[in-house]
């Protein structure tokens, strides 16, 4: 078990030893702990009562001696209730966290956290009831709520500008997060990874890095735990070791937990050896620097890179002395506004942009440029979708035909049908999103579709189409009467 004390005189601790079975050690006198000092020959500077804890609160003894000083609690660490009755519940949480991949956010609120894991349908009450694969999946739904635009934008603008160690990267951060509302999200999600490693490498103090970036993580981590302990117990030398293990302090100290949960998180998930790595998300070090795959291309991977930034601008708050990160997010100021209006007309733009160029290869039958982020298919199975409701289904119900069948559009092939019945006659029609499409697939629909109908322009149909009949361009169709 991990320990953050660190060595004192053997006289401060052998104080200890000998009150710590005390039946009265909640009640002894300052006098008594001031002549047990004495006695061990220690200059008693200054001896009072305090309080020590930032998520609990323990009763103990300041002692400021010559030789260091030290806190005696007036209670046993296993006497805490708020301490033994939360070992358990906070190892389930531990494990609802590794089960998603994931680690607890920093810089999230509970209540937003609650309610995005609550509408993706992955929840701590229930997630041991599914497979981790599963709940992977379902997680990735949480994660644009859980770092939203507007938290985002309040973290990049306002918080890691305070950071010497991240700050130098925000240009590329903040081009990143244009470009990801832009439509370029695998390079967006390229950009961010590089600039990890080097936060990572850079929060452990020079004269202690090593050219392994595992004990980079441990030494940084280690580092921001003992600060975070220190905190707790006002920045003296030692308390006892009951009181300074990481599972007590996993326990009571909610700063802790979460660098815990973090370093979890990086050495069995990020910086795992590829041939072990098993999850959903492919957010993996060694599949993007090795390019051994382009899992790590989906959409949602972004979030997880921009929460990877935001833990390590947390991780330095503890880390390094000198920081100026806060724990707390301040109020948005002008420039927080103005960014956030920056990535919504960015979105809208794009939106705009991929109507435009649509609508130009449409006309004039002109192959759609596949990207890493985008094939088109999204878009053009809206259109397929809008088309298919708002000129066909429309067209036949005008008509007195009674429409079923619905289908999804078919990306393989990028068509849609629809059956409609009348008078006891039923016939099919299938849209096709383009005229340039596979003789196969003409031949396909030809077995069992009346009509075979394109959207855009009629592009060397003969070529395509071939000899079989009823196929028209969608403006052209005439609804059987």
């Amino acid at each position: 078990m991990k320990n953050y004390n660190v060595q004192v005189d053997s006289r401060l601790v052998s104080i200890w030893e000998r009150i710590k079975s005390n039946p009265e050690l909640s009640s002894l006198p300052l006098e008594y702990i001031e002549d047990l000092a004495t006695e061990k020959q220690l200059v008693v500077n200054e001896i009072k009562e305090v309080t020590f804890g930032k998520f609990i609160t323990v009763p103990g003894i300041h002692l400021d001696t010559s030789a260091g000083k030290v806190i005696y609690p007036k209670v046993r660490a296993d006497s805490l209730d708020i301490y033994t009755l939360n070992i358990e519940p906070k190892k389930e949480v531990a494990d609802f966290w590794t089960s998603v991949d994931w680690f607890v956010p920093a810089y999230v609120s509970n209540e937003t956290l609650h309610n995005a894991l609550d509408t993706a349908g992955v929840e701590l009450r229930n997630f041991r009831q599914r497979p981790d694969n599963h709940n992977q999946k379902q997680f990735d739904y949480a994660l644009p709520s859980i770092y939203s635009v507007g938290q985002m934008v309040l973290v990049v603008n306002q918080m890691l500008p305070r950071s010497d160690i991240i700050k130098k990267h925000l240009p590329i951060i903040k081009e990143s997060i244009l470009a990801f509302y832009s439509g370029m999200r695998v390079a967006a999600i390229a950009s961010l990874i590089p600039i990890m490693e080097d936060i990572l490498r850079s929060l452990v103090i020079e004269d202690e890095q090593s050219d392994n970036l595992i004990i980079n993580i441990n030494k940084c981590i280690d580092a921001a735990c003992m600060n975070a302990f220190k905190m707790d117990v006002d920045y003296v030398d030692w308390v006892p070791n009951e009181f300074a293990t990481d599972l007590f302090l996993k326990s009571t100290n909610e700063r802790v937990f979460i660098l815990e949960s973090i370093r979890s998180w990086l050495l069995n998930s990020f910086y795992v050896d590829s041939k072990k790595y098993n999850k959903e998300s492919g957010f993996n070090r060694h599949h993007f620097a090795h390019a051994l795959s382009d899992i790590w291309h989906r959409n949602t991977n972004f979030f997880r890179a921009i929460g990877l930034i935001q833990a390590l601008a947390f991780i330095e708050c503890f880390a390094r002395s000198d920081s100026k990160i806060s724990v707390l997010l301040p109020e948005p100021n002008e420039a927080t506004k103005s960014f956030h209006i920056e990535i919504i007309a960015s979105t809208q733009i794009q939106m705009q942009k991929a109507l435009f160029i649509n609508k130009i290869q449409s006309e004039n039958a002109l192959p759609y440029n596949v990207t890493a982020s985008d094939d088109g298919w999204l878009l053009r199975s809206g259109i397929l979708s809008d088309l298919m409701d708002k000129e066909i289904i429309k067209s036949l119900r005008n008509n007195g035909w009674q429409c079923g069948d619905f289908i999804d559009p078919i990306k393989d092939g990028e068509y849609i049908t629809v059956s409609a019945s009348k008078n006891g006659k039923i016939i099919k029609v299938a849209l096709l999103y383009s005229c340039a499409s596979s003789r196969q697939l003409y031949e396909k629909l030809s077995v069992d579709c009346d009509a075979i109908l394109f959207h855009g322009a009629a592009y060397h149909m003969k070529e395509y189409a071939g000899t079989i009949e009823n196929v028209y361009p969608l403006n052209a169709w005439l609804v059987p009467i």
